[in-house]
């Protein structure tokens, strides 16, 4: 039982460093300089919120319930989170193909 949230918590922990730099080339690559800014704070924003929400409703999940369906529910959500990012394709933007996850 421990190695399979263990599992789950590697698992976490690559995908959350695997999703701000995908995202924020996404970022950087697509909006202009003028609006960059405004759209990288209101996601950060919304990541910490997100992030404070997650602890409390998972923290409840643990003490309900276990730590590893805990560690099982932040994988799938965070999963769930990256999947979008996963799927951008390679994308063409005024005649110019670039990769949209650099």
């Amino acid at each position: 039982k421990f190695y399979f949230a263990a599992g789950f918590f590697i698992f976490y922990e690559m995908a959350r460093g695997v999703q701000r730099p995908a995202l924020f080339g996404y970022f950087n690559n697509f909006i202009g300089s003028e609006k960059r800014a405004t759209i990288l704070s209101f996601v950060i924003t919304a990541t910490w919120l997100g992030g404070a929400i997650g602890l409390i409703t998972l923290g409840w999940v643990a003490r309900k319930f276990s730590i590893e369906i805990s560690w099982m529910l932040a994988s799938i959500i965070l999963l769930f989170s990256i999947a979008p990012l996963l799927s951008l394709k390679r994308k063409t933007i005024s005649g110019i193909i670039t990769d949209s996850y650099r």
